[in-house]
């Protein structure tokens, strides 16, 4: 930037938020490994960060500059997230809280300052759970409140139903509130898909699937055992960090007698095995060539990856969010002796 001359400090303005607007991209360079992945995002993310603070320092009145707080904020939450720093996430949540309490805001920037600090509590419950919780699910339904013509409201509420996990009364009225007041159809689709989960849980499920090595996957062959079932897609970056986590639990699962399947949902068929190996996974992998369009699946109400849904030996969904305390949820099922429900959606 040094090497640039301007006129006018309004060209200089436009300049350095081009290069902004540039980042919002993502990395250029694709990633070959998941551990590449991750660094290039963080050293994204901080680069990204940094010209937002630039431009914030040299044009603190440009009419850009609140755009340019917020985004700064949600920069620094999702570093926080993939760090594990939770201080960076109070931190970007008390940026967005400042803007929005500004007295001088008309309703517009309003809501978009309340949206964004909302979305950072959001991140931050996923990390702290407990009261960040029943925290994140009182924005949500603040927003709606406040702001219930605003189209993001109602995603929020579904946002809400989804870290909901021990009140299924809460999250179905949550997700049925969110269905009735969305304004666009893809959060419509997302809070149905959701209720349909609901609907599966305590029931008894029947799925076939076709094996990527050949030869056919039945759920009805591993009555008498229970079955995890990681819906995932290589295509996701977020699929791929998950699963890679979840490599070290793997093991003391299936000491448990657990049968863990990867239900991959289109993508490239080949190469899955092998890449899921390399994390440590060399389970079957179910094919599902249709993807998200594949009748098996819409009847599911997948709408996400990674989903995992957690089964009882009897075939009957205890669990739609088995993504974390996998083992933990297993114990407890274990210990209910295939009666109790409690924790696990029932």
């Amino acid at each position: 930037m040094s090497g640039v001359v301007f006129a006018e400090g309004s060209v200089e303005a436009d300049w350095h938020w081009r290069e902004i607007e540039k980042m919002e991209s993502g990395p250029r360079e694709k990633a070959r490994t998941v551990e590449e992945a991750r660094i290039k995002t963080e050293q994204h993310l901080r680069k990204h960060l940094e010209l937002l603070n630039v431009f914030l320092r040299k044009f603190p009145k440009d009419e850009r500059s609140i755009r340019a707080e917020l985004r700064a904020a949600q920069i620094r939450a999702s570093l926080g997230t993939l760090t594990g720093n939770l201080s960076l996430l109070r931190e970007a949540e008390e940026m967005a809280r400042a803007v929005e309490l500004r007295e001088v805001l008309d309703e517009g920037v309003r809501s978009e300052a309340a949206f964004t600090r909302a979305s950072i509590v959001f991140l931050r419950a996923r990390s702290e759970g407990g009261a960040a919780i029943s925290e994140a699910i009182g924005v949500a339904q603040n927003f709606h409140v406040r702001f219930g013509g605003d189209r993001r409201a109602a995603r929020l509420l579904v946002e809400a139903a989804e870290v909901c996990r021990g009140d299924l009364r809460l999250r179905r009225s949550l997700l049925e509130a969110a269905e009735k007041s969305a304004r666009d159809e893809a959060t419509r689709a997302r809070a149905k898909d959701e209720l349909r989960q609901l609907g599966w849980l305590g029931k008894e499920v029947s799925l076939r699937f076709p094996l990527a090595s050949g030869g056919e996957w039945d759920l009805k062959d591993w009555r008498g055992k229970i079955v995890l079932l990681v819906f995932f897609s290589v295509d996701s970056p977020q699929s791929l960090i998950w699963l890679k986590r979840f490599g070290s639990e793997v093991g003391v699962l299936q000491k448990m007698g657990v049968g863990v399947f990867f239900v991959q949902l289109g993508g490239k068929k080949t190469g899955t095995e092998g890449l899921l190996r390399s994390m440590g996974l060399v389970q079957p992998v179910v094919y599902v060539q249709e993807g998200w369009e594949s009748p098996e699946v819409r009847k599911l109400g997948i709408n996400a990856v990674p989903t995992v849904w957690l089964l009882d030996e009897w075939g009957r969904l205890r669990s739609f969010d088995a993504r974390e305390n996998t083992v933990g949820l297993v114990r407890e099922m274990k210990q209910g002796g295939g009666k109790r429900f409690e924790g696990m959606g029932l």
